[in-house]
């Protein structure tokens, strides 16, 4: 569940800070162009689909382990020592 709400504000704090850079219009001038460039950032879905994988997938990893090593101990033994 932790996992999904953070993908969500992630990708909600992400879509939010683009707007703001490409609304200051940040200009960048390279060494050597005679050109000003603006900084401008675009998102793509695609890359939104494989960072919430990652997170989904990380998310599930990480309470996982804890769980399967949980999991083997006797319900008595972890009542007697409060694990």
């Amino acid at each position: 569940m932790l996992g999904v709400l953070g993908a969500v504000s992630g990708i909600l704090l992400s879509f939010g800070l683009a707007a703001f850079v490409n609304m200051l219009k940040i200009p960048l001038t390279v060494p050597g162009a005679s050109t000003v460039l603006l900084i401008h950032i675009e998102l793509s879905l695609d890359s939104f689909r494989t960072a919430t994988g990652l997170i989904l997938v990380t998310s599930v990893v990480a309470a996982g382990i804890p769980a399967t090593r949980a999991s083997r101990i006797p319900i008595v033994d972890a009542l007697k020592h409060n694990i």
